[in-house]
């Protein structure tokens, strides 16, 4: 099954997530990895790429322009199509 990508393909380094002040993350829905619960995602995932959020912003020093994470989650069959 295709999966549908409406977020561009993007394959380059730190230096173009900085310019894009976006770092995509695809993320597996599962209970312990990543989850919504009330619409807020949730587990230890979304945490660690959270710290990585900020550890980014406060090395780079990106201030009022932060680079925010986008969570692309994905059932664990979509993983393939959602990589390539």
């Amino acid at each position: 099954m295709a999966m549908a990508a409406p977020f561009g393909h993007h394959t380059d380094g730190l230096d173009q997530i900085l310019k894009r002040r976006n770092l995509r993350a695809i993320v597996v829905l599962n209970p312990t990895g990543f989850f919504y619960d009330n619409g807020h995602p949730m587990a230890i995932n979304y945490e660690a790429l959270r710290e990585l959020e900020t550890y980014i912003n406060q090395r780079e020093k990106t201030k009022a322009l932060n680079v925010k994470v986008t969570f692309i989650p994905v059932r664990p069959d979509q993983m393939e199509a959602a990589l390539v």
